[in-house]
């Protein structure tokens, strides 16, 4: 079971009441042979038009769930990920409200440093946050006994858990598909159709898999979306930090599913806070600095009061880059982000 997402049962209730504009969702599927589908029925690399595997699977049993959605397949047979953090600039241009990413299982096959395949999937995620797209993380399946590479998955059971850990940090939904796999017995025998790519069972499996963590990321608050262009101006919801360069907003929900907005506490010109429910009771502390002089970067700090689900969206007023900090219902956060925001111009010095 996914620990980052909430449970499949409480997410079900939150979609039947779901406004009427959350259909029609657009869900981009960004990854490698397995999001094309290969190895079911008649799919063939390349094939950009399959409606194998896992998607089509997933978008009925979403629909299944209350939420209508249009998918559209970008994988890409053979592909690495230092092919893929370029080519997804593309592909997030297309606009769409969820990105699930998946991919890595040729960097394992072409043994690609494992620290520089967790380094390329953090990039993406930050693209796909920067154009306001809800990404979803996904692990790598295991790989066959007869693998020339990592035939032990040592390799690739050490992605997972640490893409399990780079999700929970920065409150990505996340997919943990190399587990769902390897937790069955016999599972290579059973739900895979040659040492890489699942059999049409398999794909089932990840579909099943995704459903939870895809309901996750439609159905969040996307704050970025709202916040205006242009300078900003404090309000009552609205905090202004760093010289009124970023403007940042957030939003709860709480146990009963009751929503909410926060209310901004101004304290210094780098650091505010907002409070849910009453004046006195402050939920969440923030900050944001100039660290462009040591990284070339502003950084976010920000620390939680409350275990209540609330999303952060910080916006640079400069640029118009936006991006969103989730966290999870039932989890108390500290997040320091030293690489959130990049400007190579450094400041005037005193």
């Amino acid at each position: 079971m996914n620990p980052r997402s909430i449970p499949l049962l409480l997410l079900l209730l939150c979609v039947s009441s779901l406004p009427a504009d959350a259909a029609d969702k657009r869900v981009l599927v960004f990854g490698d042979s397995i999001t094309v589908g290969y190895g079911e029925g008649n799919v063939v690399c390349p094939d950009h038009t399959s409606t194998a595997g896992y998607p089509s699977r997933l978008r009925s049993q979403l629909a299944s769930a209350g939420i209508d959605t249009t998918f559209l397949n970008f994988g890409e047979c053979g592909e690495r990920t230092d092919v893929g953090i370029s080519r997804i600039d593309n592909v997030l241009a297309v606009g769409g409200d969820v990105i699930i990413i998946m991919e890595g299982t040729n960097d394992v096959s072409e043994a690609v440093a494992f620290e520089t395949t967790l380094f390329n999937l953090n990039e993406m995620m930050a693209k796909a946050e920067g154009a306001g797209v809800e990404p979803l993380l996904a692990s790598i399946i295991p790989r066959g006994p007869d693998s020339p590479r990592d035939s032990s998955n040592g390799k690739t059971y050490t992605i997972a858990d640490r893409l399990l850990e780079d999700a929970q940090e920065n409150g990505w939904a996340f997919a943990d598909q190399f587990h769902e796999f390897w937790d069955r017995p016999n599972f290579f025998d059973l739900y895979y159709f040659d040492q890489l790519h699942p059999n049409s069972t398999g794909y089932g499996i990840m579909a099943a898999a995704f459903l939870a963590p895809a309901i996750d990321a439609l159905t969040r608050e996307n704050l970025c979306g709202q916040l205006p262009d242009g300078p900003c101006v404090p309000s009552s919801t609205a905090l202004c930090l760093n010289q009124g360069r970023f403007r940042l907003e957030a939003a709860w929900k709480n146990f009963f599913e009751q929503t909410g907005v926060g209310i901004a506490v101004p304290q210094t010109d780098d650091t505010g806070a907002f409070y849910w429910f009453d004046p006195q009771n402050i939920e969440l502390a923030i900050k944001v600095l100039d660290g462009r002089t040591n990284n070339g970067h502003f950084w976010v700090f920000y620390g939680a009061l409350s275990n209540v689900e609330f999303t952060l969206a910080v916006k640079d007023t400069e640029s118009g880059e936006c991006k969103e900090y989730f966290n999870p219902l039932e989890t108390f956060a500290s997040v320091g982000d030293t690489a959130a925001f990049f400007d190579s111009d450094l400041p005037d010095p005193d």
